[in-house]
C-alpha cells in the first residue's frame, strides 16, 4: 500500500493485494472480497481504477468527478479564465491555484473532471 497525504482531493492510492488498513478492513479479506468492494467504490464514482485491466491500483476519491468539474469551473470563473485556454501544470501547479483544493491535485481526478466538463460543454 501507498498512503498518500495531500490536501483532500483522494483519500489515498492503494495497491492490492498488499495488506489494507485495519481501519477500513479489519481482519484478513481475500483478494475477491478486497475487489468486490473498490469495484463497487468504482461503480458509484468514489473510486477509478488506474490499471483497469490488473485492478492492482485504485484511486480513492474525496469528490466525484462531478464535483471536482464544479470545484475546477467555478476557479476559473472566480479567476476571469472563462473562455481561456489554460494547461493542465497551470491549473494544478501554478499560482492562480495555490491555496486551493485544486493545487497539486492528481492528474487523473483532474483529467476526469475536465472531461465531466467537456460533456457538459463547460470546457473544449
Amino acid at each position: 500500500m501507498l498512503p498518500v497525504a495531500y490536501k483532500g482531493w483522494y483519500l489515498r492510492l492503494l495497491t492490492l493485494p498488499l495488506s489494507l488498513p485495519p481501519l477500513l478492513f479489519p481482519g484478513h479479506l481475500s483478494r475477491s472480497a478486497k475487489l468486490t468492494f473498490f469495484d463497487d467504490l468504482v461503480q458509484h464514482g468514489n473510486a477509478v481504477w488506474l490499471d483497469p485491466k490488473a485492478k492492482q491500483r485504485c484511486l480513492v476519491l474525496w469528490k466525484s468527478a462531478t464535483e471536482w468539474a464544479d470545484t475546477l469551473y467555478t476557479w476559473a470563473l472566480d479567476n476571469g479564465l472563462r473562455d481561456s485556454v489554460v494547461t493542465v501544470d497551470e491549473v494544478i501547479l501554478g499560482e492562480d491555484s495555490a491555496g486551493t483544493e485544486l493545487h497539486g491535485m492528481h492528474r487523473e481526478v483532474f483529467e476526469r473532471a475536465v472531461k465531466v466538463l467537456e460533456a457538459q460543454r463547460r470546457a473544449k
